[in-house]
């Protein structure tokens, strides 16, 4: 386990509780932290009493549907435990600051038929592994079982006890995914704890008839799916508890092909995946119920994204609460770009509390590093019922727009149903008050229920520039806004809206706006921002759910002058509102000279890329915060820019999607130490070339102290520019700016 220093201390029925300890990666993910928990058994008229040593102002217990009742106050919470609960307790309005509780009934296995091996004492092991038909594998409360635990090839396993599996501080790959049951049948895994997997926490591969119920997970590391259903059939979930940091539900499809991709073989590893890609197939009757996520990263519930099958049917997910998802990934969805018809899908139950920026629905039809299949599927008969966004109270950040979007005619997405749609306690009623953005290929979308609530009112925003951007005398723009909304309902609606800047802290416009329109009302409303040289992306938000968001990109160029003492300062600054000294730049006769008190130290990196036209589909926006829902990513579409959730990191854009910019290279240049703070060189010798009179340019600080963010702290807000160049500065070579300054007298 994982030695930390804990904040609570936890009684049931007075008896002191052990605290369990794993990591995770909450936002902003510059760090690991400690999840505290406990595993205890839940007995009638349970008192259970959390003592924090931080002082207790405010308590949330989540999920919210279980309704637990509690009291507290400066430094103990008390709970009367109503029955067998998974929750979390989070103090002060933040779940930074939370314990997990795993209340489990009491109960004997029954262990009839099976050769039992009875795991009594901690241990450590790369592998444990089970091969043999009718056994058990029992891991004794206060247990910590550390190793993988391979089930191959085998009938009538039995995986249970309140025990822990972790592979805390294991690194060698060849034993990643900490509980792997691989070609089997009649399998059964109850009440057992999976922590700091490796790779995928739960993967069920190749099998028939399993069940799992009651087990938690908690992960912290890149790819940490929770459970992942592939090529399997009868499969049951029921009473999961799940906070990772990757996907929670995953149903996948997978072939003989796939054994040459590194997420399902691994080279050099001694798990024989023969018998279990014998056994793959069509996916069917799979059900995920009664369940809780917590996603510190990627999307709570996913079909796909591999789905290479002949068909992917009878998928269910029922009673389910997502309590916190951080990235404003889609909460639901389908991503194929395979062959399957994925059909006979339904999402009942489903209440989401903590989502900021997220998409509800994105069930999409189109090509990702993951699709191998020659022609591509269908997806059709998908039902939607019951779903509720909760949220907090008011939300800060408006759900991404959902999205439909079929591939062709012939692998299109038709036949999809939505009954009892509530968002913030208003119903929707129609696409447009869901905010469902139906695409290209997709058919018959029927809306039900409904009908006495309240529905939701419209309210549409646009938002552009009045005129060309005035440079100012300290190298910032001063930019005219005008935001339009209009009231696309019935009745009258009121509320509150405002543009929201990112990059954070970049710039500045003030426009907290109360609006009253009656129906089909239209009014307009002026605003002065203040932004640096780069890229701003402002959103229309709103703390009423039916104001739809609206973005505007603005990319401002840094002009140079001849001269670098007439040079305008361009500053770091970040997320986190951390500042350098400014960086000065000129260009004079081929000879780019950069002129800042960093250098006198060193730590300056500057990159540089030719300008390359933007091409459909690529990336044009994307900054640090967009990985944990602040603020959207951006791509091209053939009416400009538009939201684009599934690119929430890197990752997503170079790797899965292929959408960055395709610069033909980007140039890497460290800037040496000089006492006078000045660096000059050659455009040639940096890779910029003489035609044209642009080039596209980021400086990144390398210092101690911005070593410790997960991203690089750059003066475009770029989080990866040895990769990515889409947020590089425009610099123009030679501007005439004699008319600005004219226009600032």
């Amino acid at each position: 386990m994982t030695e930390k220093e804990t904040n609570y201390t936890v009684f049931l029925n007075g008896r002191k509780q052990r605290i369990e300890t794993a990591l995770i990666k909450p936002v902003p993910y510059n760090c690991e932290k400690v999840q505290e928990f406990v595993i205890c058994k839940y007995t009638k008229d349970s008192l259970l009493e959390i003592k924090s040593k931080k002082n207790i102002g405010k308590v949330t217990i989540r999920p919210l549907s279980a309704n637990i009742k509690y009291s507290f106050d400066e430094h103990t919470i008390k709970i009367q435990l109503p029955r067998p609960l998974n929750f979390s307790v989070e103090i002060n309005g933040t779940a930074q600051d939370n314990i997990l509780i795993f209340a489990s009934e009491e109960k004997e296995y029954d262990f009839d038929g099976l050769n039992v091996i009875h795991l009594t004492e901690n241990c450590k092991k790369d592998r444990i592994l089970i091969d043999r038909d009718n056994t058990a594998l029992f891991i004794d409360d206060d247990v910590c079982v550390n190793s993988k635990i391979e089930v191959n090839a085998c009938r009538n396993i039995k995986i249970c006890g309140n025990g822990i599996i972790t592979q805390s501080g294991v690194t060698n790959n060849k034993y990643r995914i900490c509980v792997d049951v691989l070609g089997c049948e009649n399998v059964s895994i109850e009440d057992i704890t999976i922590t700091e997997s490796l790779f995928w926490c739960l993967r069920v591969f190749g099998c028939d008839n399993v069940h799992i119920k009651n087990v938690k997970i908690i992960g912290y590391r890149g790819n940490n799916d929770g459970i992942d259903v592939c090529g399997s059939r009868n499969v049951e979930v029921d009473g999961a508890f799940i906070r990772t940091w990757d996907d929670s539900f995953v149903v996948k499809a997978v072939d003989e092909r796939d054994k040459k991709s590194i997420h399902y073989v691994v080279e050099g590893s001694k798990t024989d995946m023969t018998k279990a890609f014998e056994r793959v197939g069509d996916v069917y009757n799979i059900l995920f119920k009664n369940s809780t996520l917590w996603n510190d990263f990627a999307r709570p519930i996913e079909i796909g994204v591999s789905l290479r099958a002949d068909r992917v049917y009878n998928i269910r997910y029922e009673n389910i609460d997502i309590i916190h998802s951080t990235t404003g990934y889609p909460l639901m969805g389908a991503h194929h770009g395979d062959r399957a018809e994925v059909y006979d899908v339904t999402f009942e139950d489903i209440r989401v509390e903590d989502a900021p920026g997220a998409q509800l629905f994105d069930f999409r039809i189109t090509d990702s590093e993951w699709s191998t299949d020659d022609k591509k599927g269908s997806m059709h008969d998908f039902f939607f019922k019951n779903i509720k966004l909760i949220g907090r109270p008011g939300i800060d950040i408006l759900p991404e727009a959902s999205r439909l979007e079929g591939y062709s005619e012939e692998h299109g997405i038709r036949n999809f149903c939505f009954e009892d749609i509530e968002l913030l306690g208003e119903t929707a009623q129609n696409a447009q008050q869901l905010n469902l953005n139906i695409m290209d290929h997709v058919h018959d979308i029927t809306f039900k229920g409904g009908r006495n609530k309240k529905c939701i009112s419209v309210v549409t925003t646009a938002i552009r520039q009045t005129d060309e951007p005035v440079l100012k005398e300290d190298g910032n723009f001063e930019i005219g806004i005008l935001m339009e909304l209009e009231n696309k309902s019935s009745k009258k609606t009121e509320g509150e809206v405002y543009i929201k800047a990112s990059p954070r802290n970049s710039g500045e416009i003030k426009s907290r706006t109360v609006f009253e329109l009656m129906p089909g009302e239209r009014k307009e409303y002026t605003f002065k921002g203040v932004f640096p040289p780069g890229k701003h992306c402002l959103c229309a938000e709103s703390e009423n759910i039916g104001v739809r968001s609206s973005k505007l990109l603005i990319d401002l160029p840094w002009y140079m002058t001849g001269s670098i003492d007439s040079a305008y300062p361009l500053y770091f600054t970040n997320y986190y509102n951390d500042t350098r000294p400014p960086v000065y730049m000129s260009v004079k006769d081929g000879i780019l000279t950069l002129k800042s008190d960093i250098i006198k130290n060193g730590k300056l990196i500057l990159y540089t890329a030719n300008p390359v036209p933007v091409r459909m589909n690529e990336v044009l926006f994307t900054v640090e915060e967009t990985d944990f829902g602040e603020a959207p990513a951006l791509v091209m579409e053939k009416d400009g820019p538009v939201s684009a959730p599934q690119l929430r990191c890197p990752a997503e854009i170079t790797y899965v999607f292929h959408n960055e910019p395709k610069v033909e290279k980007i140039n890497k240049i460290d800037i040496p130490a000089n006492a006078d703070g000045i660096y000059s060189a050659a455009l040639s010798d940096i890779g910029i070339d003489g035609a044209g009179n642009e080039f596209l340019a980021e400086i990144r600080v390398k210092d101690k102290e911005s070593e410790k963010y997960r991203y690089a702290y750059t003066l475009g807000h770029s989080v990866w520019p040895e990769q990515l160049s889409h947020m590089f500065i425009k610099v123009i070579k030679n501007k005439d700016i004699s008319g600005e300054k004219a226009r600032r007298k």
